[in-house]
């Protein structure tokens, strides 16, 4: 009844996802700009799903929104980082990973993230 209703078509997507169908969550995602998602955990959750898909440039844009949305969203800055630093882009992908293990310490991916870190510091 509403096909340009970006709410029904968030929520549809939403509803896809939370059901672990990320291909029809795709697909109502991409009827939308990114312009139109203000909701953190729907960036996350879509920048999520094109990592898995190896979109990674798609993943960064989404994951860059969220934390801008939200600087304080860590679990967007280790998905940030592991992202940057799955395209090479060793540099960004530290300093997402040095945010992420400043916001939480007592996250169960610090540990991961610093390994990362450290071992890119490394190379220097």
């Amino acid at each position: 009844k509403f096909p340009d209703n970006k709410e029904i078509i968030l929520s549809i997507g939403n509803a896809y996802n939370n059901l672990n169908d990320f291909e029809n969550a795709m697909k109502w995602f991409n009827k939308l700009d990114i312009a139109d998602i203000g909701n953190i955990d729907t960036l996350y959750n879509i920048g999520v799903i094109s990592y898995n898909n190896s979109e990674f440039d798609k993943a960064i844009t989404f994951f860059k929104k969220a934390t801008e949305i939200n600087p304080e969203f860590a679990d967007g800055y280790f998905q940030l980082g592991m992202t940057y630093v799955a395209q090479e882009k060793n540099k960004e992908g530290v300093a997402a990973l040095k945010k992420f293990m400043e916001l939480a310490p007592a996250s169960p991916n610090f540990d991961a993230a610093k390994s990362v870190v450290e071992a890119f510091e490394a190379e220097k």
